[in-house]
This record gives C-alpha cells, sequence and structure tokens, in this order.
C-alpha cells in the first residue's frame, strides 16, 4: 500500500516570486491569504516543496483542537484525543503540549486514512517521513512514536478502534541509538560546567543576572523555579529560608512535578540569603528579578558612557515609538539566551575560521542554566551523600538524582593510584 501525505486544503498560489496560501480555516467565514514563510523569516518562500509543507502544518494546528464526531478517519481520532489531554492534563503539566506537537506532524501526513487502517508498516513510514523532514534528536522520536501508539490505546478504551490495532503497533520496536540510521541526531547529554568557566561568563552580565546565576549555583533550583521568585513565597521565620514555588496568573505554574501532587521546598542558606535580600522590597505579587529593571540599567550605563555631548544625537526616549512591554519575570529562555551572549563575548571565536568551524566553537563553549543543577548536584554529591543530593534537588527517587550526579573522577583517580 502506498502511503502518501495528506495534500494541503485551499491553494497555493505565487504572488511575485513568493508563494501565499490562500485558505479557509474550520469556523472561517470567508477566504483569509497567507505568506508561507519559515519561522523567523520576514518573507514568504520561493520554494514549493517548502510552501506545501508549511501550508500542512498550518493546516495541521488550525484543525487540531476543534470540536469534531468521530468518522472513522486519523484526522477525526487525533483532534479528539487531543481535546481530551486538554481536559485531563491541567497546567501546569505541559503533557497536551507535547501530544500536540507529536500529533500534527501525523495529521498532515496521513490524517485522511481510516483509524483502524494504520498498521505498524505505515507507523515505520512516519516514523521514515520524521527522520527524513525534521530535526530531532533519537529520544525524541521514540517519545512521539509512543506517544502515537498511547493515542490507539485510549482510542481502544473509547471503542474507536479494536484491540488488535493497538497491540500491533506496539510492536514497533523504539529506536536504538547504536543501530539507528546515522541522519538521526543523538542526544546531547546534559553535563556540569566548570566553575571556571563560569566566572568568565559573569564577567560579561549584568549585575542582576550575575545574581541569579550565583543564587541557582548556591541552591540547586531549576531554572523555572528561580526566575519566579517572589517574597511572600519565601518563609523567612527560621535561620534557614524556605521558598515554596507557587503558581500565579502570570506564569501559571507551581513547579515542574506540581501536577503529580509532589511538595517542593526549596532551602536558601546564608550566602544566597544574602544574594535574594536586596531583591525583597517588592509589591506582593511581583517577582524579584525584573527584566524592565535590568534594560533600565543597561541603558543608563548606556547614557553615562556616551562621548556626544547632550545638544547632539538623541536624548534618552526621543527615538522610542509606543509603549514599551516588559515581561514580569524572566523566562527561562530569555535567561538562558542572556548567559549564551556572555559565552559569546567570554569566549569569542577566533578570526578566520570557516562558518562552520565558528558555529562548532560557540556551540562547545555555550552553557545553559540548567548546567548549574547539574554542578551543584555533582559537587553536593561528592561532599555528602546521595540521598542528601536528592532531599536538595527535590527528587522522589534516588534514580533520578543519579541522572543529575555525575560520576566523581576524583574518586576513580584516587583508586587506580592506591591499586595501581
Amino acid at each position: 500500500m502506498e502511503f502518501r501525505f495528506e495534500k494541503h486544503q485551499g491553494t497555493i498560489y505565487l504572488n511575485g516570486s513568493r508563494y501565499w496560501w490562500k485558505v479557509r480555516f474550520p469556523g472561517d467565514s470567508k477566504f483569509r491569504h497567507i505568506p508561507l514563510r519559515l519561522p523567523y523569516q520576514k518573507f514568504a518562500t520561493n520554494s514549493f516543496a517548502e510552501a506545501e509543507q508549511i501550508a500542512n502544518k498550518l493546516w495541521a494546528d488550525a484543525t487540531l483542537g476543534t470540536s469534531v464526531d468521530f468518522d472513522g478517519k486519523l484526522s477525526s481520532l487525533i483532534t479528539l484525543y487531543l481535546n481530551w489531554a486538554k481536559n485531563y492534563y491541567r497546567q501546569p503539566s505541559m503533557e497536551s503540549d507535547n501530544i500536540r506537537w507529536a500529533l500534527s506532524p501525523l495529521l498532515s501526513y496521513c490524517g485522511e486514512i481510516k483509524a483502524k487502517d494504520f498498521t505498524p508498516k505505515q507507523l515505520k513510514l512516519y516514523r521514515d517521513h520524521v527522520i527524513s523532514t525534521y530535526d530531532w534528536c533519537i529520544s525524541t522520536i521514540n517519545r512521539r512514536i509512543t506517544t502515537i501508539v498511547k493515542m490507539f490505546q485510549w482510542a481502544v478504551s473509547e471503542e474507536f478502534v479494536n484491540s488488535y490495532t493497538w497491540q500491533s503497533l506496539q510492536s514497533v520496536e523504539s529506536l536504538k541509538s547504536r543501530y539507528c540510521d546515522r541522519r538521526i541526531r543523538l542526544i546531547k547529554k546534559v553535563m556540569p560546567i566548570e566553575l571556571d568557566r563560569v566566572n568568565l561568563t559573569l564577567k560579561h552580565l549584568s549585575p542582576t543576572l550575575q545574581d541569579m546565576v550565583n543564587l541557582q549555583l548556591l541552591t540547586a533550583m531549576r531554572p523555572g523555579e528561580m526566575v519566579k521568585i517572589r517574597p511572600e513565597n519565601i518563609n523567612r521565620s527560621g535561620e534557614i529560608w524556605l521558598y515554596t514555588p507557587k503558581a500565579t496568573s502570570e506564569d501559571g505554574q507551581d513547579h515542574k512535578t506540581a501536577h503529580y501532587g509532589h511538595d517542593r521546598t526549596i532551602c536558601i542558606g546564608p550566602k544566597a540569603q544574602a544574594i535574594l535580600t536586596k531583591y525583597l522590597r517588592r509589591p506582593t505579587g511581583t517577582f524579584c528579578f525584573q527584566p524592565e529593571e535590568v534594560v533600565k540599567s543597561h541603558r543608563e550605563e548606556r547614557y553615562a558612557a556616551r562621548r556626544t555631548i547632550i545638544s547632539c544625537g538623541n536624548k534618552p526616549g526621543s527615538n522610542r515609538k509606543g509603549t514599551q512591554y516588559f515581561n514580569p519575570f524572566y523566562s527561562v529562555e530569555a535567561y538562558r539566551k542572556a548567559i549564551q551572549r556572555a559565552c559569546n563575548k567570554a569566549f569569542p571565536a577566533p578570526n578566520g575560521i570557516s562558518k562552520e568551524d565558528r558555529k562548532k566553537w560557540i556551540q562547545k563553549n555555550q552553557w545553559s542554566p540548567h548546567q548549574l543543577r547539574h554542578t551543584m548536584a555533582t559537587e553536593i554529591r561528592s561532599q555528602f551523600n546521595p540521598d542528601d543530593a536528592r532531599a536538595v534537588l527535590g527528587h522522589t527517587t534516588l534514580s533520578a538524582t543519579e541522572i543529575y550526579a555525575e560520576m566523581d573522577l576524583r574518586k576513580a583517580i584516587n583508586v587506580a593510584k592506591s591499586i595501581g
């Protein structure tokens, strides 16, 4: 059986030398004219293959989540499963988003076939299509294929398909890194970061971001927990402060494992208290680390260092258009990008190297805030014991802590010296 992906709805046409799309999404009363452009591109694409792929993705995103009845097609099964997941996996869980990301390409690829006719061979063909189309690592591919199989398990419980369909899909083995296609990108393990590299990077960060990095090092918090600290969530009655992440209307989630019913309390010692004290004089409901203050401080520094006399050139605020909006707290993405920009300044690429080598250099010398958590996990485990590391990191099992605590080579070296 030939396995082909679903063609786009509407009409793709040339507007000048660029491809646009005339389409009417479900619920629309009239047609739209949409430029088919890749993410972060200013203009529509001039490749028909890219235009068709973009149109399929937009159609899948628009049709997922609409209210439908099951008509036997895979597209309606995907939509019904996503609607169920949105109600079942409440905030702060991102599982409904993970399901959407896993099923959206499947809807574009073969949404029009019958759900009962979806066989293991077709699942493998879809997986080959994903490998050739998307730059996903092996763990992401396996996880999203598993999501598809779970959808059919749910479909059996709802009596949309028979149990044979689901059981046959379970026979498809996961990809193994040792035997998989060379086109698949292997997952990059998160490693601890050397403190010397952290200190060199800190010189190129603003004072607020320096405090954020140092605070995360001292407490081993997750980046998402650290950026959303609010004064009212810190119990300062004892010698050691206790920080309990709580959700607000702005951030929408407590902490990573809150939807499992797990509690999370972070201990803040004397050194971390000294860093945090100056950020605690905030109105109720506001966050300790605010991007607006960082931008304001940066502009004041630039103004103090300006060489052009005040009567010439732009005056402060004269070239701004409209009101600038600032997020009430740092997002994890903004926090990570600020650190990576500082890494590029602290470890500049040599001159005269190729574009590809420059890209490899940047990837080699950049580090992320999540590596700070791995660094402290390794340090705590080497000085104390695994159970202490588990308590600090907020894990319920020691097996989760083992992922963060890398093997201490110093101990292995000492053993090698002793036994020869």
